[in-house]
Order: C-alpha cells, then structure tokens, then sequence
C-alpha cells in the first residue's frame, strides 16, 4: 500500500471520533487552510497537526503518528530538494454546496510538496473530512496553449 493510500485510510477511517470544532462558512475553511498551510511552512509541523486535530475527526493516535511520518518525509525531501522557498495557493474546487477541495503548495528550491483539504457541508457547519500530502503533481499541470 502506498503511503498516500495508508495516509487516507488513517484520516478517513477515524470519521468515528468526534470533532471539537465546526467551521461556520467556507471562508473560515479558506483561512484554517492558510493557516495550517503557513505554519508548515514556518516548519511548525506540531502546531500545524494540533490545529488540524481541533477541526478534523482524528484518533489522537493516529494523529501523532501522521504528524511524525510528515515530519520524517519532510526531512527527506528538504535534503534532496532543498530549503522551502514559499506557500503557493492552488485550485480550489467545489462540489455544489456539499464539498470543497483547496490546494496549497510548499515550494522547494527544485520541487513542491501539495497539501489537500478537504471540507464537507454537515447540518451544523463545514467539516474537515480530509488532509493529504503529496509529491505527486502529475495532475496539476494544466495546458498552456503558445
């Protein structure tokens, strides 16, 4: 199984434990996204994955567990593809009124890493129901037409 794959399992499987907070409209979606997104950038990995852990219905476990695999994998693409240089804002996509996918890249000297959130419209609010990271860009290329 691929770790992307196990990564997805581990966020999706945990849908069971309860949250501690909603987010009231999309805008404070937007913002967690940012903010989650910049402290990774600021390699406040712990503090990032404790935000997440107040939004997203984590097993606290299983929370620890991916924090410490993203900041091993981080270590390992920082000595092969540098320093991170900046946070880039993606696509966002929508799904209606029901889901919403936005996209942030942190961007190395000589690659990016993708980080996706994904949020859902419950009766009581937007939920984060899914957080991914990838090395992976292959489908972020858009055509450009010279």
């Amino acid at each position: 199984m691929n770790r992307i794959s196990l990564i997805l399992l581990i966020l999706f499987s945990s849908w069971a434990f309860a949250q501690e907070k909603i987010l009231v409209d999309l805008e404070e979606a937007d913002q967690l996204s940012l903010e989650v997104t910049e402290l990774m950038f600021e390699e406040e990995f712990d503090e990032a994955f404790n935000l997440l852990a107040l939004y997203f219905p984590f097993n606290k476990g299983d929370l620890q567990n991916l924090a410490g695999k993203f900041k091993l994998e981080i270590d390992q693409l920082q000595k092969s593809y540098g320093t991170m240089l900046s946070v880039e804002k993606g696509a966002v996509y929508d799904v209606s009124n029901i889901r919403r996918r936005i996209i942030y890249y942190l961007r190395y000297d000589y690659f990016a890493l993708r980080l996706n959130f994904e949020f859902h419209n419950s009766k009581k609010g937007w939920v984060l129901i899914g957080f991914k990271y990838s090395d992976q860009l292959e489908d972020d290329f858009i055509k450009v037409d010279n």
